[in-house]
């Protein structure tokens, strides 16, 4: 299946989880839906739809006091949704949106010790936050960090994930071959096109 249309599926099915969740009153999964629909924007490329629905969730959460998962989602989703606006939004505000990843990813860190599952990837955007500010060998100590935390977890696809931004920032073959050969193994077809388009590159 093409990208754009798994992605338009996606974002489809979310809305309708949101929807759902809406109507049976599960406010938790109801932020975690929202926060899932802002991803997939974000991987269409639309960082402004992301952070509207991140902070969407934001207000649902605040609400109905929702904590825990649904939050450290919402946070680490933020994260990467600012992450993203640092390489690819108007330079002027570059700062801006660097300044704002800061306060998601200390806030990513400190709540995914709470869900453990959640904490690979908040050290790996930690990680790509100092890349991004001109730290690499910070960015490097983050994402060894997140790649051991998530293999020990047996988290596969985080392992995957640590795999191709190293190799990606780092123009490292050997991390995109692991990542690529991960993603084959559980199915991650989205990001094994992206990984095999960066190894040809």
């Amino acid at each position: 299946m093409p990208m754009r249309l798994a992605i338009q599926e996606a974002i489809a099915h979310h809305q309708k989880a949101i929807e759902l969740a809406e109507t049976n009153r599960d406010h938790l999964y109801r932020t975690i839906a929202i926060s899932e629909l802002g991803l997939c924007y974000l991987r269409w490329g639309d960082y402004l739809a992301a952070l509207s629905e991140l902070e969407t969730c934001r207000r649902v959460a605040d609400e109905h006091h929702v904590i825990g998962y649904g939050i450290v989602t919402m946070l680490n989703n933020l994260a990467e949704t600012c992450l993203f606006a640092v390489e690819n939004g108007d330079t002027s505000e570059r700062a801006i949106w660097l300044n704002k990843a800061k306060g998601a990813c200390r806030a990513a860190l400190k709540e995914s010790l709470k869900n453990r599952p959640k904490w690979p990837k908040a050290l790996r955007l930690k990680g790509t936050y100092e890349w991004l500010r001109g730290e690499p060998a910070n960015a490097h100590k983050w994402w060894q960090k997140s790649l051991a935390e998530a293999e020990r977890m047996g988290l596969r696809y985080d392992v995957g994930i640590a795999h191709l931004e190293i190799g990606q920032r780092l123009g490292n073959p050997t991390h995109l071959e692991k990542a690529e050969a991960i993603f084959a193994e559980i199915g991650a077809g989205l990001d094994l096109a992206r990984t095999r388009k960066l190894a040809r590159s």
